[in-house]
């Protein structure tokens, strides 16, 4: 009976649409974040102009080995004047994340994050993505990462980039 009922709380987790706080059309939450790679910090209501893409990772995550090799190459070809990704590390032991970003060094930022944050977002898994237009309006949430988000979210950004 055990494995009848963890069956079943497998198969309603894979099945059940993800809840997301962020909804389309809601305005990009004002933070403050600190770099996990220097002493600086990002204002997220400073970043003007641009499409911001905020990604929740950690050092665990699979699919963020696939990730995160197509946001620093999506960020090298549109160019930080146009593109701003910002990668939030959710690992507790931040030696972890650093030894992650060793083997897959990125050209975008990186910040921690703490439960709070996750909880503004409502993260309930990783990775997750939130597509911000240039007024920081969210137009589109990707959770997960396979070869079919990495499409979706190249034309999304450039459109959003072009328009």
């Amino acid at each position: 009976m055990p494995k009848i009922i963890l069956f079943l709380l497998v198969l309603w987790c894979i099945c059940v649409p993800q809840i997301v706080a962020v909804e389309q059309g809601q305005a990009l939450p004002s933070l403050k974040l600190q770099s996990l790679v220097n002493d600086q910090h990002i204002e997220l209501s400073q970043i003007t102009d641009k499409v911001i893409y905020i990604d929740f990772w950690a050092s665990w995550c699979v699919p963020c080995k696939k990730s995160f090799p197509f946001m620093h190459e999506l960020q090298s070809k549109i160019g930080k004047d146009k593109l701003q990704i910002i990668a939030i590390n959710m690992d507790e032991d931040i030696t972890k994340a650093q030894a992650f970003l060793k083997k897959y060094p990125v050209g975008f930022d990186i910040v921690k994050g703490d439960s709070e944050i996750a909880k503004l977002f409502a993260v309930s898994g990783l990775p997750i993505g939130f597509l911000y237009d240039k007024n920081q309006s969210n137009v589109a949430t990707h959770v997960g990462f396979n070869s079919k988000t990495a499409t979706k979210l190249n034309e999304q950004v450039n459109f959003l980039v072009a328009n």
